[in-house]
């Protein structure tokens, strides 16, 4: 009995052995998780605020650049309207400085 008494002592120390070896596993398993999740997260961090660096200056140089094709068109159409302004203004001017320089015999 007293051998038993003894095996099972030592199959408990054994196992408390054990258990403390596992403990202490599992803390350096959670410490080291911990570690690479941080890293991973600082990482992605890195990496996501570059890719949105990037991103936000290529919309800046599309927006840019179709600013800039509006602004184009919009200058042609309006060189064009004042063209055909100034032709028209052109024609009316003729009119008048004739008038004025040859009289107008209708309204006189």
């Amino acid at each position: 009995m007293e051998e038993i008494l003894k095996s099972v002592k030592e199959a408990e120390s054994a196992a408390a052995k054990i258990k403390a070896e596992a403990e202490a596993k599992a803390e350096e398993l959670i410490t080291s998780s911990r570690a690479r999740a941080n890293e991973i997260t600082k990482k992605s961090e890195e990496e996501l605020k570059s890719y949105r660096e990037t991103a936000l200056k290529k919309a800046e140089s599309r927006v840019q650049k179709e600013a800039e094709r509006a602004l184009l068109e919009n200058e042609a159409k309006e060189i064009k309207a004042a063209d055909a302004l100034l032709k028209d203004t052109a024609n009316a001017v003729s009119q008048i400085v004739r008038r004025v320089t040859d009289g107008d015999r209708r309204h006189a």
